[in-house]
Protein backbone atom coordinates (compact mmCIF):
# COMPACT_ATOMS: atom_id res chain seq x y z
CA UNK A 1 0.00 0.00 0.00
CA UNK A 2 3.09 2.41 1.08
CA UNK A 3 4.76 1.97 -2.81
CA UNK A 4 0.70 2.51 -4.45
CA UNK A 5 0.55 5.84 -2.06
CA UNK A 6 3.81 6.89 -2.80
CA UNK A 7 3.26 6.35 -6.59
CA UNK A 8 0.15 8.71 -6.82
CA UNK A 9 1.55 11.32 -4.58
CA UNK A 10 4.51 11.29 -7.24
CA UNK A 11 2.05 11.26 -10.14
CA UNK A 12 0.32 14.13 -8.66
CA UNK A 13 3.20 16.55 -7.77
CA UNK A 14 4.35 15.96 -11.69
CA UNK A 15 0.32 16.98 -12.86
CA UNK A 16 0.62 19.73 -10.49
CA UNK A 17 4.24 20.89 -11.89
CA UNK A 18 2.86 20.27 -15.81
CA UNK A 19 -0.11 22.22 -15.11
CA UNK A 20 1.78 25.50 -13.16
CA UNK A 21 4.72 25.23 -15.99
CA UNK A 22 1.36 25.81 -18.23
CA UNK A 23 1.70 29.61 -16.84
CA UNK A 24 -2.32 29.73 -17.47
CA UNK A 25 -4.20 31.68 -15.21
CA UNK A 26 -7.29 30.08 -15.79
CA UNK A 27 -5.46 26.49 -14.94
CA UNK A 28 -4.92 27.51 -11.47
CA UNK A 29 -8.23 25.59 -10.14
CA UNK A 30 -6.43 22.51 -11.85
CA UNK A 31 -3.38 23.26 -9.80
CA UNK A 32 -5.17 23.58 -7.18
CA UNK A 33 -6.82 20.57 -7.29
CA UNK A 34 -3.70 18.18 -8.34
CA UNK A 35 -2.29 19.79 -4.77
CA UNK A 36 -5.57 19.05 -2.59
CA UNK A 37 -5.18 15.11 -3.71
CA UNK A 38 -1.26 15.11 -3.27
CA UNK A 39 -1.69 16.50 0.34
CA UNK A 40 -4.47 14.07 0.97
CA UNK A 41 -2.47 10.88 0.53
CA UNK A 42 0.21 12.57 2.20
CA UNK A 43 -1.69 12.68 5.13
CA UNK A 44 -3.00 8.86 4.24
CA UNK A 45 0.75 7.82 3.59
CA UNK A 46 1.85 9.70 7.64
CA UNK A 47 -1.60 7.87 9.17
CA UNK A 48 -0.84 4.43 7.14
CA UNK A 49 2.65 4.10 8.32
CA UNK A 50 1.82 5.78 11.97
CA UNK A 51 -0.07 2.94 12.89
CA UNK A 52 2.47 0.13 11.26
CA UNK A 53 0.18 -0.36 8.10
CA UNK A 54 -3.27 -0.79 9.58
CA UNK A 55 -6.16 1.19 7.46
CA UNK A 56 -7.82 1.61 10.55
CA UNK A 57 -7.42 5.19 11.31
CA UNK A 58 -7.79 5.94 7.64
CA UNK A 59 -11.75 5.42 7.85
CA UNK A 60 -11.41 7.28 11.60
CA UNK A 61 -9.73 10.08 11.12
CA UNK A 62 -10.44 11.20 7.62
CA UNK A 63 -8.04 13.73 5.99
CA UNK A 64 -10.12 17.66 5.61
CA UNK A 65 -8.20 17.55 2.14
CA UNK A 66 -11.09 15.52 0.55
CA UNK A 67 -13.92 18.13 1.28
CA UNK A 68 -11.83 20.42 -1.16
CA UNK A 69 -11.93 18.74 -4.15
CA UNK A 70 -15.38 19.29 -4.89
CA UNK A 71 -15.59 22.91 -4.53
CA UNK A 72 -12.90 23.20 -6.94
CA UNK A 73 -14.45 21.12 -9.52
CA UNK A 74 -17.66 23.40 -9.14
CA UNK A 75 -15.59 26.14 -9.49
CA UNK A 76 -13.80 24.92 -12.20
CA UNK A 77 -17.19 24.72 -14.18
CA UNK A 78 -18.33 28.13 -12.95
CA UNK A 79 -14.97 29.62 -14.82
CA UNK A 80 -15.73 27.40 -18.06
CA UNK A 81 -19.16 29.13 -18.04
CA UNK A 82 -17.55 32.65 -17.48
CA UNK A 83 -19.33 32.89 -14.16
CA UNK A 84 -17.77 34.04 -10.95
CA UNK A 85 -18.36 33.26 -7.34
CA UNK A 86 -18.53 35.47 -4.20
CA UNK A 87 -16.44 35.79 -1.96
CA UNK A 88 -19.04 34.97 0.59
CA UNK A 89 -19.99 32.14 -1.84
CA UNK A 90 -16.43 30.54 -1.48
CA UNK A 91 -16.02 30.73 1.84
CA UNK A 92 -19.53 28.76 2.51
CA UNK A 93 -17.66 26.11 -0.10
CA UNK A 94 -14.94 25.94 1.83
CA UNK A 95 -16.61 26.01 5.58
CA UNK A 96 -16.70 22.16 5.90
CA UNK A 97 -13.07 21.66 5.33
CA UNK A 98 -11.99 24.38 8.06
CA UNK A 99 -14.17 22.22 10.35
CA UNK A 100 -12.42 19.10 9.38
CA UNK A 101 -9.09 20.56 9.22
CA UNK A 102 -9.69 21.70 12.96
CA UNK A 103 -10.47 18.61 13.73
CA UNK A 104 -7.57 16.87 12.39
CA UNK A 105 -5.80 19.29 14.18
CA UNK A 106 -7.24 18.65 17.62
CA UNK A 107 -6.72 14.58 17.27
CA UNK A 108 -3.81 15.09 16.16
CA UNK A 109 -2.67 16.69 19.37
CA UNK A 110 -4.36 14.29 21.10
CA UNK A 111 -2.46 11.68 19.84
CA UNK A 112 0.90 12.83 20.49
CA UNK A 113 0.04 13.36 23.88
CA UNK A 114 -2.50 10.77 24.88
CA UNK A 115 -1.63 8.33 22.69
CA UNK A 116 -5.65 8.32 21.54
CA UNK A 117 -8.39 10.40 20.29
CA UNK A 118 -11.04 11.16 22.58
CA UNK A 119 -14.65 9.27 21.30
CA UNK A 120 -16.42 12.51 21.38
CA UNK A 121 -14.47 13.41 18.52
CA UNK A 122 -14.60 10.04 16.85
CA UNK A 123 -18.13 10.84 16.88
CA UNK A 124 -17.70 13.99 15.44
CA UNK A 125 -16.27 12.78 12.29
CA UNK A 126 -18.33 9.96 12.34
CA UNK A 127 -21.33 12.23 12.18
CA UNK A 128 -19.32 14.54 9.65
CA UNK A 129 -18.45 11.57 7.51
CA UNK A 130 -21.51 9.85 7.13
CA UNK A 131 -22.73 12.04 4.44
CA UNK A 132 -19.33 12.45 2.71
CA UNK A 133 -20.57 10.50 -0.11
CA UNK A 134 -23.17 12.65 -1.23
CA UNK A 135 -21.41 15.76 -0.62
CA UNK A 136 -18.61 14.66 -3.21
CA UNK A 137 -20.92 12.90 -5.96
CA UNK A 138 -23.53 15.71 -5.01
CA UNK A 139 -20.76 18.77 -6.31
CA UNK A 140 -19.35 16.47 -8.97
CA UNK A 141 -23.30 16.21 -10.65
CA UNK A 142 -23.65 20.19 -9.98
CA UNK A 143 -20.13 20.93 -11.68
CA UNK A 144 -21.55 18.63 -14.71
CA UNK A 145 -25.23 20.09 -14.78
CA UNK A 146 -23.36 23.88 -14.68
CA UNK A 147 -21.41 22.87 -17.29
CA UNK A 148 -23.92 20.74 -19.49
CA UNK A 149 -26.44 24.02 -18.76
CA UNK A 150 -24.39 26.84 -19.82
CA UNK A 151 -20.82 26.27 -21.32
CA UNK A 152 -20.19 26.08 -25.26
CA UNK A 153 -20.31 23.00 -26.19
CA UNK A 154 -18.28 23.56 -29.26
CA UNK A 155 -15.49 23.90 -26.98
CA UNK A 156 -12.80 21.77 -27.90
CA UNK A 157 -12.08 20.91 -24.57
CA UNK A 158 -16.11 20.48 -22.96
CA UNK A 159 -15.97 16.62 -24.06
CA UNK A 160 -12.63 16.16 -21.94
CA UNK A 161 -14.08 18.14 -18.75
CA UNK A 162 -17.32 16.47 -19.22
CA UNK A 163 -15.77 13.22 -19.70
CA UNK A 164 -13.30 13.53 -16.44
CA UNK A 165 -16.32 14.31 -14.26
CA UNK A 166 -18.56 11.49 -15.58
CA UNK A 167 -15.18 9.34 -15.05
CA UNK A 168 -15.10 10.35 -11.05
CA UNK A 169 -19.17 10.03 -10.58
CA UNK A 170 -18.83 6.51 -11.80
CA UNK A 171 -15.95 5.91 -9.75
CA UNK A 172 -17.47 7.40 -6.87
CA UNK A 173 -20.83 4.96 -7.11
CA UNK A 174 -18.96 2.43 -7.87
CA UNK A 175 -16.66 2.96 -4.74
CA UNK A 176 -19.76 3.55 -2.48
CA UNK A 177 -21.70 0.61 -3.94
CA UNK A 178 -19.17 -2.20 -3.16
CA UNK A 179 -18.92 -0.64 0.40
CA UNK A 180 -22.58 -1.12 0.76
CA UNK A 181 -22.70 -4.51 -1.00
CA UNK A 182 -20.30 -6.07 1.86
CA UNK A 183 -16.49 -6.20 -0.42
CA UNK A 184 -13.59 -5.80 2.07
CA UNK A 185 -13.00 -1.90 2.41
CA UNK A 186 -9.00 -2.49 2.21
CA UNK A 187 -9.95 -4.27 -1.63
CA UNK A 188 -12.05 -1.01 -2.46
CA UNK A 189 -9.49 1.20 -1.23
CA UNK A 190 -6.71 -0.86 -3.41
CA UNK A 191 -9.02 -0.46 -6.14
CA UNK A 192 -9.89 2.70 -6.01
CA UNK A 193 -6.54 4.00 -5.07
CA UNK A 194 -5.07 2.40 -8.61
CA UNK A 195 -7.80 4.42 -10.67
CA UNK A 196 -6.08 7.92 -9.62
CA UNK A 197 -3.68 7.12 -12.10
CA UNK A 198 -6.49 7.02 -14.99
CA UNK A 199 -7.88 10.54 -13.43
CA UNK A 200 -4.33 12.29 -13.67
CA UNK A 201 -4.30 10.53 -17.54
CA UNK A 202 -7.66 12.13 -17.76
CA UNK A 203 -6.99 15.80 -16.47
CA UNK A 204 -3.48 16.00 -18.23
CA UNK A 205 -5.63 15.28 -21.43
CA UNK A 206 -7.97 18.12 -20.41
CA UNK A 207 -5.01 20.56 -19.32
CA UNK A 208 -2.83 20.07 -22.92
CA UNK A 209 -6.53 20.31 -24.79
CA UNK A 210 -7.17 23.67 -23.03
CA UNK A 211 -3.97 24.88 -23.78
CA UNK A 212 -4.06 24.04 -27.63
CA UNK A 213 -7.46 25.55 -27.64
CA UNK A 214 -5.93 28.97 -26.43
CA UNK A 215 -3.28 28.78 -29.07
CA UNK A 216 -5.59 28.62 -31.54
CA UNK A 217 -8.46 30.36 -30.44
CA UNK A 218 -6.70 33.89 -31.52
CA UNK A 219 -5.39 32.91 -35.34
CA UNK A 220 -3.86 35.13 -37.63
CA UNK A 221 -6.49 36.99 -39.32
CA UNK A 222 -4.40 39.79 -41.42
CA UNK A 223 -4.66 38.17 -44.76
CA UNK A 224 -8.34 36.88 -43.76
CA UNK A 225 -9.62 40.85 -43.43
CA UNK A 226 -7.97 42.06 -46.15
CA UNK A 227 -9.46 39.31 -48.67
CA UNK A 228 -13.27 39.61 -46.44
CA UNK A 229 -13.32 43.30 -47.16
CA UNK A 230 -11.28 43.75 -50.56
CA UNK A 231 -13.84 44.04 -52.59
CA UNK A 232 -16.19 46.54 -49.77
CA UNK A 233 -17.05 50.13 -51.52
CA UNK A 234 -17.05 51.81 -48.27
CA UNK A 235 -15.04 55.36 -48.56
CA UNK A 236 -12.51 56.33 -45.96
CA UNK A 237 -15.41 58.86 -45.32
CA UNK A 238 -18.03 56.96 -45.27
CA UNK A 239 -15.86 54.52 -42.33
CA UNK A 240 -14.98 57.98 -40.95
CA UNK A 241 -18.51 58.72 -40.14
CA UNK A 242 -19.66 55.45 -39.26
CA UNK A 243 -16.72 55.47 -36.62
CA UNK A 244 -17.82 58.63 -35.63
CA UNK A 245 -21.63 57.32 -35.33
CA UNK A 246 -20.16 53.74 -33.16
CA UNK A 247 -17.97 56.49 -30.59
CA UNK A 248 -20.90 59.10 -30.28
CA UNK A 249 -23.26 55.80 -29.41
CA UNK A 250 -20.82 54.65 -27.08
CA UNK A 251 -20.39 57.58 -25.47
CA UNK A 252 -23.73 58.54 -24.57
CA UNK A 253 -24.93 55.10 -23.57
CA UNK A 254 -24.30 52.40 -21.19
CA UNK A 255 -25.82 49.80 -23.20
CA UNK A 256 -22.36 47.54 -23.44
CA UNK A 257 -22.80 47.10 -19.65
CA UNK A 258 -24.76 43.92 -20.80
CA UNK A 259 -22.52 41.10 -20.78
CA UNK A 260 -24.56 39.61 -24.08
CA UNK A 261 -23.98 43.10 -25.92
CA UNK A 262 -22.86 42.25 -29.26
CA UNK A 263 -22.04 43.44 -32.85
CA UNK A 264 -25.64 42.52 -33.94
CA UNK A 265 -26.67 45.14 -31.11
CA UNK A 266 -24.91 47.81 -32.00
CA UNK A 267 -26.11 47.42 -35.80
CA UNK A 268 -29.47 47.95 -34.68
CA UNK A 269 -29.09 50.89 -32.22
CA UNK A 270 -27.03 52.77 -35.37
CA UNK A 271 -29.18 51.10 -37.85
CA UNK A 272 -25.98 50.26 -39.63
CA UNK A 273 -25.53 46.97 -41.55
CA UNK A 274 -23.27 44.66 -39.24
CA UNK A 275 -20.76 44.14 -41.79
CA UNK A 276 -19.78 47.35 -42.05
CA UNK A 277 -19.72 48.39 -38.38
CA UNK A 278 -16.83 45.25 -38.58
CA UNK A 279 -15.09 46.63 -41.49
CA UNK A 280 -14.89 50.09 -39.85
CA UNK A 281 -14.21 48.41 -36.33
CA UNK A 282 -11.55 46.53 -38.03
CA UNK A 283 -9.80 49.09 -40.39
CA UNK A 284 -10.42 52.37 -39.96
CA UNK A 285 -10.57 52.35 -35.67
CA UNK A 286 -7.96 49.44 -36.01
CA UNK A 287 -9.42 47.03 -33.36
CA UNK A 288 -11.80 44.66 -32.79
CA UNK A 289 -15.24 44.81 -31.44
CA UNK A 290 -14.91 42.99 -28.21
CA UNK A 291 -11.32 45.32 -27.83
CA UNK A 292 -13.12 48.48 -28.28
CA UNK A 293 -16.42 47.50 -25.88
CA UNK A 294 -13.67 46.07 -23.55
CA UNK A 295 -12.48 49.83 -23.32
CA UNK A 296 -15.77 51.43 -22.81
CA UNK A 297 -16.27 48.60 -19.69
CA UNK A 298 -12.97 49.27 -18.69
CA UNK A 299 -13.22 53.49 -19.13
CA UNK A 300 -16.70 53.00 -16.94
CA UNK A 301 -15.17 50.92 -14.18
CA UNK A 302 -12.23 52.97 -13.39
CA UNK A 303 -15.19 56.42 -13.28
CA UNK A 304 -17.21 54.61 -10.96
CA UNK A 305 -14.40 53.31 -8.87
CA UNK A 306 -13.24 56.62 -8.94
CA UNK A 307 -16.64 57.71 -7.50
CA UNK A 308 -17.20 55.47 -4.80
CA UNK A 309 -13.39 53.85 -3.82
CA UNK A 310 -14.95 52.08 -1.14
CA UNK A 311 -17.12 49.44 -3.61
CA UNK A 312 -16.02 45.95 -3.94
CA UNK A 313 -13.74 45.19 -7.20
CA UNK A 314 -15.30 42.12 -8.39
CA UNK A 315 -19.22 43.62 -8.29
CA UNK A 316 -18.30 46.39 -10.12
CA UNK A 317 -16.50 44.26 -12.83
CA UNK A 318 -19.78 42.69 -13.08
CA UNK A 319 -22.09 45.54 -13.20
CA UNK A 320 -19.76 47.52 -16.10
CA UNK A 321 -20.05 44.63 -18.51
CA UNK A 322 -17.19 41.80 -17.69
CA UNK A 323 -18.52 38.13 -17.49
CA UNK A 324 -15.54 36.87 -15.84
CA UNK A 325 -13.51 37.70 -12.86
CA UNK A 326 -10.47 36.41 -14.17
CA UNK A 327 -10.77 37.70 -17.53
CA UNK A 328 -10.91 41.10 -15.87
CA UNK A 329 -8.10 41.28 -13.93
CA UNK A 330 -6.23 39.61 -16.52
CA UNK A 331 -7.44 42.97 -18.81
CA UNK A 332 -7.12 45.39 -16.52
CA UNK A 333 -3.58 44.62 -15.29
CA UNK A 334 -2.31 44.19 -19.17
CA UNK A 335 -3.95 47.94 -19.78
CA UNK A 336 -2.81 49.60 -16.42
CA UNK A 337 0.10 47.46 -15.46
CA UNK A 338 -1.53 46.99 -11.82
CA UNK A 339 -4.53 45.25 -10.71
CA UNK A 340 -7.68 46.39 -9.65
CA UNK A 341 -7.14 45.84 -6.38
CA UNK A 342 -3.47 47.91 -6.40
CA UNK A 343 -5.42 50.79 -8.42
CA UNK A 344 -8.34 51.08 -5.97
CA UNK A 345 -5.30 51.46 -3.31
CA UNK A 346 -3.69 54.24 -4.95
CA UNK A 347 -7.36 55.99 -5.47
CA UNK A 348 -7.80 56.04 -1.70
CA UNK A 349 -4.28 56.78 -0.93
CA UNK A 350 -4.49 59.74 -3.52
CA UNK A 351 -8.00 60.83 -1.40
CA UNK A 352 -7.64 64.28 0.63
Amino acid sequence: MTSVYIAIIIQSTLSTLLIYNRRKNELYLFHLYCLVICFDFIYELFMYNHFSGSTLYLDVLPSSFRFLKGPILFMISMNFIGKSLSKQTVRLLLFPFFVVFILNIIAFWQLIRFKEVQPMLLQGYDYIFKGYFYYWLGFILLAILQLCRFANRELPFFRHYYIFLTYLAVSVTAYYVSYKAGVDIDKIRHVYNYLFFIQFGLLINLVLRIKNAKEHSNPPVVAETIDKYKHSNLTPATMQEIAASIRGFLDQTQDYTSEDYGLLNLAEQIQTPKHQISQVITDHMQTSFYELINTYRLELFIKKLQENPSCNVSDLSFQVGFKSRTTFYKYFKSKLGVTPSEFKEQIKCALP
